[in-house]
């Protein structure tokens, strides 16, 4: 990352670090540990949790088909489908380490000043005390007041593009695969060496480049992943691609968008 930096300080590109080099405030600019730090800030809080929102909630659907129809029937129902879907299986299952600062009296039990505090966000989003069968898909569900995006002065400040990212990428996956399935569910899952942090990782999927054809399904193994770089993929028997998402296309591996 500081080689990179170094390099964009002298040849400027049209990417996102040449921009940050550039940056100028009155002669105030990033100390290079100022610029590595955005950067992966940006990296991880702006791309990796949208990834996983989007990998996470594409399986979910496949794997409640019933929710699936639903949204491919009903396009209104996307932006509660995208807030259940962060409810449901969101990217980040805790949020960061926090200590007490004071004894903590809660439900009987006393957090003592200075212990760890580790929220469990996925869990708080299965309350039932809050969500009425919480285990359940419902893209329909309202009220859904979930703590995907976090809560109060750290409520996340991409949630609006997260949103709109999940969104315009579900709607176009919609559109292009109306008969999207799950070949089978032997799906693998990655845990980041970020223990906070899950996203799926590949599955066999089956669609037909047109719905209404006769012809059978086409049946690939899909890397979900969305941008991650290439793993080794243990299905011989049927291809394995990887998905690329742009705003309205869908491309599998490096065919044109489908």
């Amino acid at each position: 990352m500081r080689r990179l930096a170094a390099k964009r300080s002298h040849d400027p590109q049209n990417d996102l670090m040449s921009a940050l080099v550039q940056v100028d405030e009155e002669g105030d600019r990033f100390t290079e540990d100022e610029l590595v730090a955005m950067v992966f800030l940006l990296a991880v809080a702006g791309h990796e949790t949208t990834v996983g929102l989007i990998s996470n909630g594409v399986f979910a659907l496949l794997t409640h088909s019933q929710q699936w129809q639903r949204l491919l029937e009903d396009n209104s129902l996307i932006d509660s489908a995208v807030e259940e879907l962060l409810r449901f299986d969101g990217p980040l299952s805790t949020t960061e380490l926090a200590f007490a600062r004071t004894d903590i009296e809660m439900r009987g039990e006393t957090i003592p000043q200075g212990a760890i505090v580790l929220p469990a966000i996925l869990s708080a989003n299965r309350d039932e005390e809050i969500f009425p069968d919480a285990d359940k898909l419902d893209i329909t569900r309202d009220p859904n007041q979930h703590l995907a995006f976090g809560h109060g002065i750290h409520y996340c400040l991409g949630a609006p593009l997260a949103r709109l990212e999940a969104a315009v990428t579900i709607q176009a996956l919609l559109h292009r695969f109306p008969t999207l399935r799950l070949g089978w569910l032997r799906t693998k899952w990655i845990i980041p060496a970020a223990t906070f942090r899950i996203g799926s990782h590949r599955c066999p999927s089956a669609f037909k480049r047109n719905r209404r054809s006769r012809e059978p399904s086409v049946t690939m193994c899909v890397d979900w992943t969305v941008g991650h770089a290439s793993r080794a993929c243990d299905h011989t028997d049927i291809p394995c691609v990887p998905v690329r998402f742009t705003l309205g296309s869908v491309t599998l591996g490096s065919r044109d968008p489908l």
